[in-house]
């Protein structure tokens, strides 16, 4: 199984449902799901729940 992520930018949800059916990859099976992004947790300057701490990387093994 391979996963990952498309980040698709439009004013609505009915807008990006329609960007991600123009994907030539839908005809082949491939099955996405469509979700708004919280701005504040989306921000890669920001800590919050989704950022580890210090701590939580040291304790991550490489």
């Amino acid at each position: 199984m391979v996963g990952g992520y498309w980040f698709v930018r439009a004013a609505s949800l009915d807008e990006a449902a329609a960007i991600i059916a123009q994907n030539p990859c839908i005809a082949c099976g491939l099955a996405m799901e469509v979700r708004p992004l919280e701005a504040e947790r989306a921000r890669a300057d920001a800590l919050t729940s989704e950022t580890s701490t210090a701590r939580e990387r040291q304790l991550s093994p490489r």
